[in-house]
């Protein structure tokens, strides 16, 4: 266990997440009341478990085709929450996984992309709050077959 503080007065102690490495984490409380009986043991309680994640999601796996981009978003901890994309720095909308469903840590995205369009700026987002920008030069993203494996 690592000590945290010494002489909590409060009925609670605030942890900053950042402050910890990804992972998951359990606290121990241990407590003594020297002031009412300095004879009584410390008691202690420990928490359940608690997933700290301070990574945002990645982009992999970009390609195009005629008129569509595909990609992959991976987040090693974390469910992803939403992706969007923006043409032009126009307005971001929405995107929906191939399958349909956002609903996991790793998924294939695929859309049709205006003509001319020079970039597209991704925003890609985990149930924890942490985000990622991914712009996008189309001329420089690689051709392939849109196809998710």
């Amino acid at each position: 266990w690592r000590e945290l503080n010494l002489k909590l007065r409060g009925k609670y102690q605030v942890i900053k997440k950042t402050a910890l490495p990804d992972g998951d984490w359990q606290f121990q409380l241990s407590a003594l009341d020297r002031f009412v009986d300095p004879e009584k043991p410390t008691d202690a309680m420990v928490s359940k478990r608690v997933t700290v994640d301070n990574t945002p999601p990645e982009v992999f796996e970009v390609k195009r085709a005629t008129g569509v981009l595909s990609f992959r978003v991976v987040d090693e901890r974390s469910p992803l929450q939403r992706v969007e994309w923006s043409a032009n720095l126009e307005e971001f909308k929405p995107l929906t996984p191939v399958d349909g469903l956002l609903d996991s840590r790793d998924e294939l995205f695929s859309f049709s992309i205006p003509a001319k369009t020079p970039f597209i700026i991704l925003h890609v987002f985990d149930d924890q709050g942490n985000d990622v920008f991914a712009t996008l030069r189309v001329e420089e993203i690689p051709r392939g077959e849109n196809r998710p494996r």
